[in-house]
């Protein structure tokens, strides 16, 4: 078995030391991170960008929306004033009193050529 001198052992040791710098691994960490924090950022501006976006075409659909919205509004407060009138009738029609079948008997009882001209009364609940 020969021996084996070897005499680059300094120069083997320096580029050794050279490939494991902290100054250079610290720089390499710090760019990588630099790097990441870029990539977040430009990801995070990219979002922001598709929000406002998505934002927009939601505006512009609602301006487009929005007239026949408030047209809808007011048709339904003009057919909820219409219904409530309705409703209003609807309850005096059915309270009223008829006055026919009254004056019917009030006109038999009456001889025949005395006229009516005027009949007061009070109604009590």
């Amino acid at each position: 078995m020969p021996l084996q001198l070897n005499l680059l052992h300094e120069e083997i040791l320096q580029h050794r030391q050279r490939q494991r710098d902290p100054l250079k691994l610290s720089l390499y960490a710090a760019i990588a991170l630099g790097a990441l924090l870029m990539l977040n950022y430009l990801w995070t501006g990219y979002r922001v960008l598709q929000g406002k976006s998505r934002l927009n075409s939601i505006q512009a659909e609602w301006n487009k929306i929005e007239p026949k919205v408030t047209a809808a509004q007011k048709r339904a407060d003009e057919l909820n004033g219409i219904i409530g009138t309705t409703n209003a009738l609807d309850v005096y029609i059915e309270t009223r009193f008829y006055w026919a079948t009254f004056l019917e008997k009030v006109a038999h009882c009456v001889t025949p050529n005395i006229q009516i001209t005027s009949l007061e009364g009070v109604i009590e609940d």
